[in-house]
Parts: structure tokens; sequence; C-alpha cells
């Protein structure tokens, strides 16, 4: 059985993926990550020495599956990343409705739920602490006039933040990182993408390696429990 891993959700693209590499290739943590849909990023992780899981978490047969397949073959975590998430528009989420309920279970109830599954195994940790990680994002302490579903069920991540390093101190260290910008997609526009960086103090593009930078800055710190980090390349406030 694996001991002292790392599970990261949602770790077939983007910021879960270079976290889930980082890990793999300059870390001896074994590593385990969860994803919905097979892509040939998840085979490069398995080719790296992760363990994966397909679960879609938004089902809850399936997730409860998952739980107990993972329980046989993890004996301790050394740190839970909450990553994987929806990201919607409120526009998109009026034509799809079923969307806010899957955000709701993806960012609130999947958390919750994982943590108190998988508590044993962070307090087993051979190390003096562990970690849990939840990914929310930068502006839910100001809301938004496009994004009220996701960013409403994010600020409820936010809280489990404060309550579960309540629930499991001193042994487990429970933090959530805050993202602004990281990375634009592809078929953003220049006027989005000029905008976007005229928002920010730092006005550039970081990337993903920002976060693994707050993920270690966390993990190596062992006196801060219950804080929101924000990496948003500072508020442009005026």
């Amino acid at each position: 059985m694996l001991e002292n891993a790392v599970l990261i959700t949602g770790a077939s693209r983007r910021v879960g993926l270079f976290l889930a590499e980082k890990f793999l290739t300059r870390t001896d943590y074994p590593v385990i990550v969860t994803y919905r849909t097979q892509c040939p990023e998840i085979k490069r992780l398995k080719n790296l020495g992760a363990l994966v899981f397909q679960v879609d978490l938004t089902d809850k047969d399936e997730l409860f599956q998952f739980v107990q397949a993972f329980l046989k073959q993890v004996k301790s975590l050394r740190l839970l990343v909450h990553n994987a998430s929806i990201w919607a528009d409120d526009e998109r989420v009026t034509k799809t409705p079923e969307l806010f309920e899957q955000m709701v279970t993806l960012h609130q109830q999947v958390p919750w739920y994982l943590n108190f599954a998988f508590k044993p195994l962070l307090y087993s940790c051979s190390e003096e602490k562990s970690d849990i990680v939840h990914l929310t994002d930068s502006r839910v302490t100001m809301g938004s006039g496009q994004y009220s579903a996701y960013l409403s069920t994010k600020a409820g991540l936010e809280n489990l933040t404060k309550s579960f390093a309540i629930q499991v101190a001193p042994k487990v260290k429970v933090n959530s990182i805050a993202p602004g910008l990281l990375m634009f997609h592809p078929d953003d526009s220049q006027a989005y993408r000029s905008k976007r960086l005229n928002e920010q103090l730092l006005p550039h593009e970081p990337g993903a390696v920002v976060i693994w930078q707050a993920i270690q800055s966390l993990m190596n710190n062992d006196y801060v429990t219950g804080v929101s980090l924000p990496v948003d390349g500072g508020v442009r406030l005026a």
C-alpha cells in the first residue's frame, strides 16, 4: 500500500496536470490523480508512475466506489489537493441548469466527503504534519456579475477550509489557494487578455507554476492553517 501519498483531483489538464507532473518528477511522494475523461495526458502521468482513478466525482455511486478502491491501495496521505472544478458563466448555467447542482457537488460536497473519508489516512502520515489544500478563486470575496453560480460554490469551499482546519488540527493543516489569472485559454481574444492584465498590479500570465510554489510554501510551513492564500497578481483598485 502507498504511504505518505499525494492525491490531486482533476489532474488531466492545466493546473492539476502541472502539479501532478511536478510531484512526480521533483519529489519522492507517491502521486495519485483522478480524472473524468481518458486523454493522452493521463497516459503520460501513468508512465511517470502515477496511480490513476477514472471517476466522475459528481456521480455519487462512482464517488463511493472510488473511495472504497482508494482505501484498499493507500495507507497514508501527505497531501490532498482539491483541484477538480467546473468553470461556467451564468449565461451557460441558465441554459444548462444542472451545471449549478454539479458545481455545488464538485466544489463543496465532494471535498467535504473526501476530507472525512480520508481523515484517517492524513492522520497516519509519518511526517509531523499533513496538508489539505482547497483551490478556490480570488474573486469569492468580491462577487461577479457573470459568474455568480461558480463563485458562490467556491465561496462555500472557502468556508469549509475554516471548518476543517478546526476539526483536524493539529496533525493536519487545511488551507485554500485562491488563484486569479493563471493561464489564458487559446480562444481568448486579445481585447480580453489586455483587459485582464490591466486589472493586475503584476500584469503578466504566470502559468500554473505559481500554484506549485504556493503549495510548496504551505507544505513547508508548519504554523499556517485555516487561511486563504491569494495568488492573483494583486488587484488594481484605482
